[in-house]
């Protein structure tokens, strides 16, 4: 930009650079702009992301939350999260401290598969289940 003074500048990051080490989530759209003052240096910035949930990126201090995203149409009963600390250090969850979102999505149809899972109808905090998944053989 400096090198072009009045001029657009794109930068571009290349999708082979971007997927070399992030986790896969839904697309997202991002979109930045900023002011220069006389000398180059930046002083106004905005920057906007919108987007779905990503499930697999870390929350503050190590945080995963394994299984968030979507609730499958039908479901019903308590949802339970599945956390993780990534961290070396223990983690401090506070009453009232957000984790993660959730997002609810309204259907213009009726689903003709309802959730029918083995999570269907849980009340309460609930173990993992993944033993009940018919594509698991015992011991794997």
């Amino acid at each position: 930009a400096r090198a072009l003074p009045g001029r657009p500048v794109r930068v571009q990051w290349m999708r082979e650079q971007e997927n070399t080490a992030e986790p896969f989530g839904p697309a997202m759209v991002a979109e930045a702009s900023a002011a220069l003052d006389a000398e180059g240096r930046i002083v106004d910035w905005d920057y906007g992301v919108w987007s779905n949930t990503h499930n697999r990126r870390p929350n503050r201090g190590g945080l995963f939350i394994q299984n968030a995203g979507w609730v499958d149409p039908g479901f019903e009963g308590n949802i339970t999260l599945e956390l993780f600390n990534a961290n070396r250090l223990p983690l401090r969850l506070t009453s009232g401290r957000r984790i993660c979102q959730i997002v609810f999505a309204q259907m213009d149809q009726a689903t003709r598969r309802p959730y029918a899972g083995k999570y269907q109808g849980q009340r309460g905090t609930v173990g993992s289940r993944v033993f009940r998944d018919a594509d698991r053989s015992p011991g794997s």
